[in-house]
């Protein structure tokens, strides 16, 4: 073993929770102002972005790109714009074509308050996570217009737990919250595997240790394309390798759990093709 493994170690650590305990703080700021109703069995969620919003989302913008993040934060115009093309129709009404809010009727509960609650069984758990990876990928086998000139294969682009409702119920889970987009310029596979990474990560923010296999095992799922897991095992291996401030905003994993759970995550894909970096 190297003399300077101890150090760089302890130094890995140190740079992962000052990012953590960043990401938690930026976390906490809040670019819309959000009403929830109820309407039947589910709920109907309106947001507006704040009179705050304007300079906040310039700022952090900046910030993104510093960091090389793969997504970007709308601006307000841009957000409205793109929820109107993505969010299906039966879950955006006319009265949100005000252009300045955004609403949306969602069944069940967030995955984020599934996998919270302390009621729920483990199977019934990963069943959640389960039916939102089946509506990411149907999401993502969408194809979008952009600028009215370019068609685009959908991605979302912050596709964490909090971000997706699931209706055990009825079997189904929607996708929300679009004001977050990745840039325009990843290939698609990239997009998709960012994706992915954004849903396991975050759900295994939320569950105990001893579901990660069965939680990363799900990445092994047919309708997941070759190149998107090679993308994700690749990605894995060189810049996902330590986690920046907007990874740990959608999973504020400690140091040691996110280890463990990207060295699982990485047994389960299996050897790559694709060559690794040190």
């Amino acid at each position: 073993m190297p003399q300077d493994s101890w150090p760089r170690s302890l130094m890995n650590r140190v740079t992962h929770e000052f990012r953590r305990r960043l990401a938690m703080l930026l976390a906490k700021v809040r670019l819309h102002r959000v009403r929830v109703d109820k309407s039947g069995d589910g709920k109907v969620i309106a947001k507006r972005r704040s009179f705050v919003s304007p300079p906040l989302v310039a700022i952090g913008n900046r910030y993104l790109r510093l960091i090389g993040a793969d997504s970007e934060v709308l601006r307000e115009n841009e957000w409205l714009h793109w929820e109107a093309i993505v969010a299906p129709p039966p879950t955006l009404p006319h009265e949100a074509a005000s252009r300045r809010s955004v609403s949306a009727t969602y069944n069940g509960d967030t995955l984020a308050a599934i996998l919270r609650s302390r009621n729920r069984p483990a199977p019934q758990k990963l069943e959640a996570v389960q039916l939102a990876l089946q509506a990411l990928l149907t999401l993502q086998q969408r194809r979008v217009m952009i600028d009215d000139e370019e068609s685009w294969p959908l991605s979302h682009g912050d596709a964490t737990a909090d971000n997706v409702c699931i209706d055990l119920q009825n079997g189904c889970a929607t996708w929300f919250d679009f004001d977050t987009r990745h840039r325009r310029h990843l290939p698609a596979h990239d997009r998709h595997a960012d994706d992915l990474r954004a849903l396991l990560f975050s759900s295994a923010a939320l569950l105990p240790c001893t579901d990660f296999g069965s939680l990363t095992s799900l990445a092994l799922s047919p309708h997941i394309s070759d190149e998107v897991r090679s993308a994700l095992h690749r990605r894995l291996h060189s810049d996902w390798r330590r986690p920046n401030t907007f990874h740990l905003a959608q999973a504020p994993l400690p140091h040691a759990t996110c280890h463990a759970f990207r060295t699982t995550l990485l047994q389960t894909l299996g050897p790559s093709t694709v060559s690794r970096k040190s």
